[in-house]
């Protein structure tokens, strides 16, 4: 369930993205007032874009820095994005003291705790989750 609904939202937040891209740095030579977004354009004195030598850029990370999530196993992977900006969602078990503990995950899904499930057993575990035997 938790899978769906951070697939939905994925999607939501992906089909609602209006943003215009440009340069939005009003120290380069190529700002464009209009745009949103900063696409890593900025040109400086000419430099052609990209990059800034003096570390300008509106995110403070050296100019063409594009924020996003760098993690190609991530559900909102973004190929362009040079900074990762921490948004990266992984879904996968977060408690470490589970046998499928995921140390990537940013959001918890199914953790399965290994052990005997039948009650009726004299090894009976009530936290597990997934019968061992």
């Amino acid at each position: 369930m938790t899978l769906i609904v951070a697939i939905v939202l994925v999607v939501l937040w992906a089909t609602q993205d209006s943003t215009t891209w440009g340069c939005t740095d009003p120290a380069a030579t190529n700002y464009d007032p209009s745009a949103t977004g900063n696409d890593g354009t900025c040109a400086y004195d000419g430099s052609g874009g990209g990059t800034d030598a003096s570390g300008g850029g509106t995110d403070g990370s050296g100019g063409g820095a594009i924020s996003g999530c760098t993690n190609p196993v991530a559900l909102n992977y973004d190929a362009s994005a040079t900074l990762d900006d921490g948004s990266c969602i992984i879904v996968g078990c977060t408690d470490p003291s589970a046998d499928n503990y995921d140390p990537d995950a940013t959001q918890d899904a199914s953790c399965a705790y290994l052990g005997c499930t039948d009650p009726a057993a004299s090894n009976y575990q009530s936290w597990a989750n997934v019968d061992a035997s």
